[in-house]
């Protein structure tokens, strides 16, 4: 007959045991066995990943048009939603004073006469105001097509985003009709043309980022992005098309008023931008991935120095 710590060693043993045999059947080990490592116990070979540096998994050409007007557009939008804000708090704190001017019963007395005492006060604040754009206040004056009372009294009642959606058409058109006289009536549109280039950077992996699980190889914190997003003067060359002409990377397609320097410069950079974001939306950073893995893991495996050992990578994210 066992003791009792004997028959409680035996107890355990036989639990651990099933659990291993359970690992062992479903082959999964990898919450048990997991050890960071620099890659198959060898510093060096980890440097040698690192000296990849830049690993591309996919490029996308295309061409983008962008406009002087567009390049504003956010700013434009931004401004456009603050001023809302700032005409109708401006006005909102002053019209509040008539909530204190309640009775004991709560009525305004005079309440037409303390209305209008707050719209003077507010057209007197707005004549010297430099906190929201004056243009704005006009603009929304014209959407309503009503005396300026009659649209702050709206705007009072009312939050940006529901105003905006409801009144975005008119709201559109008042934007670029201002920036058009911003901008003095200069005009510009280029044309752009150039390549994205996704993948992965290997150059800030650490021997933390990398944990081995028995034959496998884990990558984490590794993810596809954007590497290069370029518009170079010389789509193609000169000496490489037949006329000896080239295509130029940017090629101005409208140009009127005398655009500034600054001007050509926030145009080309919409065009760079707009052709990231079209690299995105065709799906880049997928075909990034899956092509720069199996890079990466071919790579790895003729590293690995074992013909026995294969590793692979199960997943290159924590």
């Amino acid at each position: 007959m066992l003791g009792v710590i004997p028959m409680i060693l035996v107890i355990i043993a036989i639990l651990v045991g099933l659990f291993f045999g359970y690992k062992w059947m479903i082959g999964d080990f990898s919450s048990i066995v997991e050890t960071k490592i620099s890659i198959v116990e060898t510093p060096s070979i980890l440097e040698e990943v690192r000296a990849i540096g830049e690993l591309v998994g996919a490029e996308y050409f295309g061409e983008e048009v962008h406009s002087l007007s567009e390049s504003y557009e956010e700013e434009d939008m931004k401004n456009m939603a603050e001023s809302y804000l700032e005409i109708r708090d401006s006005y909102k704190r002053i019209y509040e004073r008539i909530e204190k001017m309640r009775d004991i019963n709560g009525n305004l007395i005079g309440h037409e006469k303390h209305l209008q005492k707050a719209y003077e006060d507010f057209m007197s604040v707005h004549a010297t105001a430099t906190n929201y754009d004056k243009a704005w206040f006009a603009a929304f004056k014209r959407i309503h097509n009503e005396s300026a009372r009659s649209m702050l009294e709206y705007l009072r009642t009312n939050e940006w985003k529901p105003y905006y959606d409801r009144y975005k058409d008119r709201l559109n058109r008042e934007r670029r009709y201002l920036r058009k006289i911003k901008n003095n009536g200069r005009v510009l549109i280029y044309l752009g043309r150039g390549t994205v280039k996704a993948g992965y950077n290997l150059d800030t992996m650490t021997e933390e980022s990398v944990v081995k699980q028995g034959d496998t190889l884990l990558l984490k914190n590794l993810k596809a992005q954007i590497l290069n997003a370029d518009i170079n003067p010389w789509y193609v060359l000169p000496e490489e098309t037949e006329d000896g002409k080239g295509v130029p990377g940017f090629e101005v397609l409208k140009e009127y008023g005398s655009p500034t320097h600054q001007d050509h410069n926030r145009v080309k950079e919409g065009c760079e931008k707009d052709l990231e974001k079209s690299a995105i939306e065709q799906g880049i950073l997928k075909t990034a991935e899956k092509r720069a893995e199996e890079t990466l893991l071919n790579f790895l495996n003729l590293l690995a120095r074992d013909s026995t050992q294969l590793l692979s990578i199960v997943d290159i994210q924590e």
